[in-house]
């Protein structure tokens, strides 16, 4: 896009900013509000087009006055890219006009982390392998701490205080921890898990006079 540098100004820095920028808000918009991909690429193919028409008249009225003071945008060929080609608009949607576009763009700027499929068995009826989605701990952790305000966070002075419990550290299962012993600054990783079920359950609550029990009646 060398025809977007002139004089020094280089508006391609100006187009990758745009184009991350809307790249972003089609992830955040789908993401933040747990909207399927249909609808998603509904409402951007909507914003889509309130940004051209705004850049095409807004474009045409500069135009319109650099012609009315003498100026013709024929002479600078950065300018006239900028305000009268189309596809300099088209381009700032390049990674969101597809999914497999959106996920490129998350894998290289964004150190999107893609699930890894981990074979466990083969299927003794179909004869199909059974797989399950793993996303790599040590990758995420790795690029979490990347972060200046994560990495600040790690590295920050404790509050230490007699018989305070501020976090994890000033409890006995850290401190007589063995490896901890050795290793004062290893990272740890706290893993917990969050049970869901979907499905409509009705108590019934029988007791008996010899032993008590309560039994449950699921539909």
């Amino acid at each position: 896009m060398d025809v977007l540098a002139a004089d020094g100004y280089d508006f391609s820095h100006v187009v990758q900013l745009l184009t991350r920028n809307i790249s972003v808000f089609a992830l955040t918009t789908r993401e933040t509000h747990l909207i399927p991909k249909s609808t998603c690429r509904s409402i951007m193919n909507d914003v889509y087009g309130l940004f051209s028409v705004f850049f095409q008249q807004l474009s045409q009225c500069i135009v319109n006055r650099l012609e009315e003071n003498g100026f013709d945008i024929g002479r600078d060929s950065c300018l006239k890219h900028m305000l009268l080609d189309d596809s300099f608009i088209d381009s700032l949607w390049s990674n969101v006009h597809s999914d497999a576009n959106l996920k490129r763009f998350c894998r290289e700027k964004l150190g999107f982390i893609e699930p890894e499929a981990v074979l466990f068995g083969i299927n003794e009826t179909s004869g199909k392998p059974e797989c399950y989605q793993y996303v790599s701990v040590c990758k995420t952790v790795q690029h979490y701490v990347q972060h200046e305000d994560v990495w600040c966070s790690m590295n920050r002075v404790r509050c230490k205080a007699e018989n305070i419990l501020y976090d994890y550290t000033d409890g006995t299962a850290f401190q007589q921890h063995t490896f901890f012993a050795m290793h004062p600054d290893a990272l740890r990783i706290h893993l917990y898990v969050d049970d869901l079920e979907l499905c409509t359950v009705i108590h019934w609550a029988v007791l008996k006079r010899s032993t008590p029990s309560l039994q449950y009646i699921t539909k």
